[in-house]
């Protein structure tokens, strides 16, 4: 086998490799993302509800009209966030955010200028950080 062939058809596997490996995570971290996910619209729904002073009034007797109420919000959430597409569908717009570093907002952390995007967290942090294990 020549040297050109050679080249390719590893260059070929290595991009089947990772475009598989990049799969599998995207499921994996797809499930946890969307456990939080949905924990989070549950209390945001608990939150707005225990807010609303008339929205608690006018829902207090009736639970089949909360129940109602809870549902129609927490599609809607769904909806905002996705969460009402096929699965597939989701690990693919997941693995489409990987591949352009497009890892979303932190929730606690912020970076110096008060940045909460995790992409601008990382490059901040990564020359300091590949200085310290290079010296």
């Amino acid at each position: 086998m020549s040297l050109p062939k050679y080249l390719l058809v590893r260059f070929l596997n290595a991009v089947i490799v990772l475009t598989v490996v990049l799969i599998i995570t995207s499921m994996i971290f797809n499930k946890a993302a969307e456990a939080q996910l949905k924990s989070q619209i549950e209390e945001e729904i608990a939150i707005e509800f225990s807010t609303n002073r008339e929205l608690a009034k006018s829902l207090a007797g009736n639970l089949t009209a909360l129940r109602n109420w809870q549902e129609n919000i927490r599609k809607a959430k769904y909806k905002q966030y996705g969460l009402d597409k096929p699965f597939i569908v989701r690990v693919l717009m997941r693995l489409r955010q990987q591949l352009a570093f497009d890892w979303g907002k932190a929730h606690y952390l912020h970076s110096s200028t008060g940045e909460k995007s995790v992409s601008e967290i990382i490059s901040e942090a990564l020359p300091r950080t590949t200085l310290l294990f290079v010296t």
